[in-house]
């Protein structure tokens, strides 16, 4: 379903990863999926300041 429905028509994840499914009364409302965050974006790590010596210990928190 997710392959089927997901705009690039893919579900492979790479690194660390969260599944979930939402459901109420049995039926399927939503499918959640998260991954390690990419070791080097220049343009996120730019955007957010973040430092070369800060980026390894960021990256192992979802969200900052």
């Amino acid at each position: 379903m997710l392959v089927r429905e997901h705009y690039l028509h893919s579900a492979a994840l790479v690194g660390e990863q969260l599944r979930y499914i939402a459901e109420y009364q049995g039926r399927w409302l939503a499918l959640l999926a998260w991954s390690a965050a990419a070791y080097h974006l220049k343009d996120r790590e730019a955007w957010l300041g973040w430092t070369p010596a800060q980026r390894p210990h960021r990256l192992l928190y979802p969200a900052q």
